[in-house]
């Protein structure tokens, strides 16, 4: 039985007591409207294994934080780490029975629970077979090949091979993952590995593993593994790596990849009955290449569903000039859901991103269509929750694409739209979903910065540290992202909703996004947000993202002091193509933006562009600290005063959706009332240290303590050190415990910065 309370302040806290409702009488009644929680989970599932938490089958829980800034949802995996939205991708570093608990609030703040129990084991080492290095490229492959064979077709128990050894040798790829016969994992292991399970292997404790090779002499941009690269009509799935090296065979020709999982709609893998499923990449090492001219586009791409990269090195992945942009992992398609965990990640254009076509684009005819629902002439690939795109007047527009919530034979409802849809409905079935980004650690070299004294004199294409096109449910917490500059791209973090060169479909759009508990350091901006793409031809069309938290991320040396190139230098930018495509719920909560010092005459916390009605709407701004910086909150319309600006643009811009945020304003800008406003040395008066970057608030700071939740403004630090501790090094055993996030309390000085 669930039961339902209500947070009571009670000295000086809050504690949950059942809630009864009182009439005008003063009697007591009931129950209330708390909300009806479901929760969905994996009964079993095996260590590194990802598995899809799910809880968005939940009604009357809010859409937006509470109005003390807190979440309104939390599914706690049991082992130390959370997510505040209503599905997640998750995966356990250690065997046990874990409890997953859903915490659930309406928008009054009346409280549900409920919970469940997940039991995880490792995976068995079930039917082994040994092999050793046999001095010959092409023997190890056929070797290898032969071994993967056999495990694929007696996998009806476990199978595991053994490398074994010291590998002198390297094996010739590409090597295959054929469709297996029965549904058990095939690993593929290193013995020599010294490094143990969720620690990140270093290059050093690679010396002597078995590297398989991507055959860049023979200059058919084949990786070094892959699924079939013609899809089979039935997927390739459980396969494990462990501690296996992947390179090209030529460092002087270019490689387009590493690892193939899946294949793009050209290969035949257009349906979702043929999603490959089901892979771990664990201590791995996937090698762009020793020598600065060496080029490699992808250490993974990813068209396939369930995929978990975790405690790897993906590095030097580069491009040099123009062309297709590079990236460690790139996740193209899939229904999730994926973990990438305590990885480093190292590339020239994009250090991560998720962009790429759709498995399966389906379409269907529209009849008895209303602004909320219709009947669909087929739902084939269809769900609850999936992102569509309807024609109005025989036309695409961003405003006519909306969210699936019932499906009834061929009839749908949908959140509200502008039009009538009297023509086609679009949707992909494979839009990448589900995704848990933890711990990693995500850096351009100086030396591929021309403005740099230590620059190789080599040009690269560089964009960003992580983009997103298209995707849903996407968790990012206590990653470390750091160094990049202004050249091909302006910001560190892009949110670009894009149909071509993205989800290649009406549809596509980022929605239910939680960034939390992150460090952006040295960057000249921060994040860009687009509501739909910048195109507007129906080619380009696509659907309008929403539903953005950020929460206690740690904003440092982000502007004009890292590279005054161009004239952005934003913390975040809110800026829309038009009045009918906002942004809407985009929730700001508990962040801190150091600019830098002592030069912050330049760039913005935010820029509006054209001005109302810009921004967002059904939005928040809470709990932060900002110094602010040239424009501070900018528009076209009222350049420099922000209390205009804010209320114009994130509309009503008073204490109700817009307070308690800490102003540093030494520049004499307007804020609202309800901000808090000091005039101090941004680098000596406000935090414990800044010059050694403890970013926790003075004792003497007017934000200390006035937080609407009762806490300081600004980033938690103590929360922010323990979630980030050891993403750098990736070393996270120690003393035999796993060191997870949460609300761990961290004493004495803790290095955060490299």
């Amino acid at each position: 039985m669930q039961r339902r309370y209500f947070l009571q302040q009670l000295g000086t806290g809050l504690v949950a007591v059942p809630f009864m409702r009182i009439n005008a009488k003063g009697m007591a009644y009931g129950p209330p409207t708390a909300p009806t929680l479901s929760l969905s989970i994996p009964s079993t599932l095996f260590t590194g294994e990802v598995g899809l938490f799910d809880a968005r089958n939940s009604t009357g829980i809010s859409t937006a934080p509470q109005t003390d800034s807190t979440p309104s949802v939390v599914i706690d995996f049991g082992d130390g780490f959370t997510c505040n939205l209503l599905a997640s991708g998750h995966a356990y570093l250690r065997s046990g029975v874990y409890t997953v608990t859903l915490t659930g609030k309406n928008s009054s703040g009346e409280m549900s629970q409920t919970s469940s129990v997940v039991t995880v084991s490792d995976i068995p080492t079930g039917t082994v077979q040994t092999l050793a290095d046999s001095g010959n490229a092409a023997n190890n492959a056929a070797n290898l090949q032969n071994a993967i064979n056999t495990a694929a077709g007696a996998n009806s128990i476990e199978q595991t091979i053994a490398l074994s050894g010291t590998w002198t040798t390297t094996i010739a790829g590409p090597i295959e993952l054929p469709v297996p016969s029965g549904s058990k994992y095939i690993s593929i292991i290193w013995t020599g590995l010294n490094v143990p399970a969720n620690r990140r292997v270093g290059i050093a404790d690679m010396t002597g593993a078995p590297t398989i090779t991507a055959p860049s002499s023979g200059g058919n941009n084949t990786p070094a593994l892959r699924t079939p690269a013609t899809a089979p009509a039935s997927p390739p799935h459980h396969y494990r790596l462990v501690g296996i090296h992947l390179k090209k065979d030529n460092e002087s020709l270019p490689a387009t990849r590493l690892i193939d999982f899946g294949t793009d709609s050209g290969g035949g893998q257009n349906s979702v009955a043929k999603i490959p499923h089901h892979f771990i990449v664990e201590r791995c090492w996937l090698d762009g290449g020793a020598s600065d001219t060496s080029q490699t586009t992808n250490g993974i791409r990813i068209y396939a569903s369930s995929v978990t990269v975790k405690d790897s090195a993906l590095k030097e992945f580069r491009l040099i000039g123009a062309g297709i942009d590079t990236s460690p992992i790139s996740l193209a398609a899939g229904q999730g859901p994926y973990s990438f965990m305590n990885n480093e990640m190292v590339a020239t254009s994009e250090n991560f991103n998720i962009a790429g076509g759709p498995t399966a684009l389906l379409t269907a005819t529209v009849t008895n269509g209303t602004t909320t629902s219709a009947t669909l002439s087929t739902v084939v690939g269809l769900a609850m929750d999936a992102d569509i795109a309807f024609t109005v007047g025989g036309l695409f527009n961003s405003v006519n694409t909306s969210v699936v919530r019932s499906i009834s034979g061929n009839d749908i409802t949908f959140d509200p739209i502008v039009g009538v849809p009297n023509g086609t409905a679009e949707w992909a079935a494979a839009e990448p979903s589900f995704v848990e980004f933890r711990r990693n650690y995500l850096y351009k070299p100086l030396k591929w910065w021309p403005a740099h004294p230590s620059w190789n004199g080599i040009t690269y294409q560089i964009k960003n540290l992580w983009e997103a096109k298209w995707g849903r449910y996407i968790v990012s917490d206590g990653n470390y992202f750091t160094q990049t500059w202004v050249a091909e791209q302006t910001w560190a973090i892009p949110f670009s909703a894009r149909n071509q060169n993205g989800g290649e479909t009406h549809s596509a759009c980022i929605r239910q996004v939680q960034w939390s508990n992150n460090i952006l350091r040295n960057t000249p901006n921060g994040y860009n947000i687009s509501a739909k793409d910048d195109g507007s031809s129906q080619a380009t069309m696509s659907g309008r993202s929403s539903d953005f938290t950020f929460r206690n991320n740690l904003h440092w040396n982000t502007g004009v002091n890292w590279d005054s190139t161009g004239s952005s230098h934003a913390f975040i930018n809110l800026g829309q193509a038009d009045a009918d495509n906002k942004l809407r719920r985009i929730f700001i909560i508990h962040n801190t933006h150091d600019n830098g010092t002592p030069d912050n005459s330049n760039g913005t916390i935010t820029d509006f562009a054209g001005g109302p009605p810009g921004g967002a709407v059904n939005s928040l701004w809470l709990n932060n600290v900002h110094q602010d910086n040239g424009f501070g909150f900018r528009s076209n319309l009222s350049t420099t005063n922000s209390a205009q600006n804010i209320t114009d643009n994130f509309p009503p811009g008073t204490s109700s959706n817009w307070n308690k945020n800490l102003i540093v304003n030494t520049n004499g800008h307007t804020y609202p009332a309800a901000a808090i406003t000091q005039s101090a040395n941004w680098s000596t008066q406000v935090f414990v240290d800044y010059a050694s970057g403890n970013f926790t608030l003075r004792n003497d700071s007017p934000g200390k303590g006035a937080a609407t939740d009762g806490t300081d403004v600004g980033v938690d630090f103590s929360a922010l050190t323990a979630a980030t501790l050891h993403t750098i090094d990736g070393n996270w055993v120690l003393s035999g415990a796993v060191k997870v996030s949460g609300n761990v309390g961290v004493s004495g000085k803790v290095k955060i910065g490299p």
